[in-house]
């Protein structure tokens, strides 16, 4: 490829910045951007290009692709909070869903069509079997599952118009660090069930 560049969203992040790290290993040129809102400014992560950026900017974000002109882009940047997003649904609406479908069109307008979005197994719900299968029905009980799925819903209908490629990833319980102790986690608080089941140890 004349152009491996990809762009990453919320690349300061946990599992953004593990992916800048994890690219940057290969050899990618990344190129990641953050609004820095949700991970504090004095723990940034440096793997790549670094820009610190809402992806609402749009026009901040124009300027980037057209600079760097990304080939893929793995979508990060989110709240992720249940119990925030069920005091402020609206917040989580805008930041989660309306945010990223801006995202996206922006990003189709400079000729971007592969796109990773990181949604989440809140988009689940009430499972009726264990262990979840990636095609159980998807019943949010929650303001932060639904804003993902809505995006996930938006994503597959513009595959299933041909007009975008998409990978969609859903988590469950991602704890831990890079081997070489280079990055980790940051919450406060920690909502995960694994790291708390370690640290009530």
């Amino acid at each position: 490829m004349k152009n491996n560049c990809v762009l990453v969203t919320g690349g300061n992040g946990y599992i953004g910045s593990h992916m800048c790290m994890y690219l940057h290993q290969l050899g990618v040129k990344v190129v990641s951007i953050d609004s820095l809102v949700v991970e504090p400014s004095e723990r940034t992560h440096f793997f790549g290009t670094f820009y610190q950026c809402d992806i609402a900017d749009t026009l901040r974000i124009s300027k980037i692709l057209k600079e760097h002109q990304p080939i893929a882009v793995f979508h990060f940047a989110a709240r992720a909070l249940v119990e925030e997003g069920e005091k402020k649904p609206f917040l989580y609406y805008y930041e989660n869903t309306q945010k990223s479908m801006n995202l996206i069109q922006n990003c189709l307008s400079h000729g971007i069509t592969d796109f990773i979005f990181s949604s989440s197994c809140a988009t689940y719900g009430i499972p009726q079997k264990i262990p979840i299968v990636e095609d159980a029905i998807q019943k949010p009980i929650n303001s932060y599952g639904m804003s993902k799925l809505l995006v996930e819903k938006y994503l597959e209908d513009l595959c299933r118009h041909k007009i975008i490629n998409c990978a969609i990833l859903r988590y469950f319980n991602v704890a831990g660090s890079d081997p070489n102790l280079r990055i980790g986690e940051n919450h406060e608080p920690e909502t995960h069930l694994i790291p708390n089941m370690v640290k009530s140890y």
